[in-house]
């Protein structure tokens, strides 16, 4: 097995562990909430559902929402992956378990902060995974927003292939 595709490995298995870590309560907990109370749609105007109509794909939990709860638990899956990969970047700078567990989420917070100090706020990234308080945000500054925490999680990995491979 080549250093490239162990490495890649190590980066998949990564992002699954964290993916599954952070949607599994979600879907388990819409599980045993079904078992107990019915599936209505919501009812507009009644303030008892979580997606306004200024929401991030408000639509969507409109008409069909079973689909937007699919999407978010997706959300959580892919957001929980990649963040468990900002971690695994991290490994490539210190040994120290808290520092590795902590800095990923403590930069996420201080991009939260910085952006929302400029006015930005629904452009950070905690904000952005959260559909709930994504309020006036496009599907476009979602997708920029993962791909750019992939980018950073990937960027050590690719480094370190690269530099070991010569």
């Amino acid at each position: 097995m080549s250093r490239k595709t162990y490495l890649f490995s190590k980066w998949l298995a990564t992002f699954v562990s964290g993916g599954l870590i952070a949607a599994l309560p979600a879907a388990l907990s819409l599980a045993l909430v079904l078992i107990r109370y019915p599936f209505i749609s919501p009812i507009i105007g009644s303030g008892h559902h979580p997606a306004g109509p200024a929401v991030l794909f408000s639509e969507l939990f409109i008409s069909t929402p079973a689909l937007w709860i699919l999407f978010c638990i997706a959300l959580q899956f892919i957001a929980g992956g990649l963040i468990a990969t900002l971690g695994l970047a991290v490994t490539f700078i210190t040994d120290y378990r808290a520092v590795v567990h902590l800095l990923p989420i403590l930069g996420m917070y201080v991009v939260e902060t910085l952006l929302t100090a400029l006015g930005l706020g629904q452009l950070g990234p905690i904000t952005l995974i959260d559909l709930g308080r994504n309020i006036y945000c496009s599907p476009v500054a979602l997708a920029m927003m993962l791909a750019t925490i992939a980018v950073v999680g990937a960027l050590p990995l690719l480094f370190a292939a690269k530099t070991e491979l010569q």
